[in-house]
C-alpha cells in the first residue's frame, strides 16, 4: 500500500522511490538520475486517478519529456494537479 504522505513516485525498473514534495522529486531526478529514462506517477485532482509522465534526464540534470516535443518538465504544473 502506498504512503499518502509521499504521493509522488519514480518508477525505474523495479527501483521505485517515493517523495513527499515536488522540490524533493526535482532535486533527486536532477542529481541521481542523469542519463536515465524513468516514469513519474502521481494522483491527480479531483478524483485521485494516477497520472504518468515519462521523462528523460540529460547529462546536465535537465528533466524533459521522453516522448513528443521533449519539452522541459514544468514541475509547477505537476504540483498544481497533484492531489494531496
Amino acid at each position: 500500500m502506498s504512503d499518502p504522505s509521499r504521493p509522488l513516485k519514480i518508477k525505474n525498473f523495479g527501483k521505485d522511490r517515493t517523495f513527499s514534495s515536488i522540490s524533493e522529486l526535482k532535486e533527486v531526478l536532477s542529481s541521481e538520475y542523469r542519463n536515465e529514462h524513468i516514469s513519474i506517477i502521481y494522483p491527480t485532482k479531483p478524483n485521485g486517478l494516477n497520472a504518468v509522465i515519462y521523462v528523460s534526464v540529460d547529462e546536465f540534470g535537465i528533466v524533459r519529456e521522453t516522448y513528443g516535443k521533449k519539452a522541459e518538465i514544468d514541475f509547477s504544473q505537476i504540483g498544481a494537479s497533484l492531489m494531496q
